[in-house]
């Protein structure tokens, strides 16, 4: 029988603006990241094959969620005003995730460093349905802690 693996369930995200904890996101859709990572390939002549290098780009991810608190959109005119250049010094945004791994209960840290967001979609398609945000970020690398 195989390690159970962690499923939505064993995954908590927090959202902080400098030092301070702005949003606990408790109704998470889904959280998902890419590790942006380019190849190059190239041929010469009296070689069989191409020669490969691997050139690291960056992190692109997006959060999906229900809001359970209006933090959010203070969230969101943090984002705002900082693409609009009107707070200086520029707020860092940093996203932790944490998951849970149910086979022995170790602990994945996931830390998203100094992210830019991109076009934000807030939804609210009828009345039976919860409000949804989406988050789109891009950020340079990502910190890893085993706890």
């Amino acid at each position: 029988m195989s390690a159970p693996r962690f499923t939505g369930q064993d995954v908590q995200i927090s959202v902080t603006v400098g030092q301070q904890t702005l949003l606990n996101v408790i109704a998470i859709a889904s959280f998902e990241w890419t590790y942006k990572i380019a190849t190059k390939e190239q041929g010469y002549l009296g070689e069989t094959f191409d020669r490969v290098d691997e050139i690291y780009k960056n992190i692109n991810g997006t959060m999906e969620f229900n809001a359970s608190s209006p933090d959010v959109f203070t969230l969101i005119d943090v984002i705002v005003e900082r693409t609009r250049r009107r707070r200086p010094p520029r707020p860092r945004i940093t996203t932790k995730g944490q998951i849970t791994f149910p086979a022995d209960g170790a602990k994945a840290l996931v830390i998203f460093h100094d992210q830019s967001f991109g076009d934000i979609p807030v939804r609210v398609s009828s009345r039976e349905d919860y409000g949804a945000f989406s988050l789109p970020f891009a950020c340079e690398t990502a910190g890893h802690i085993l706890i």
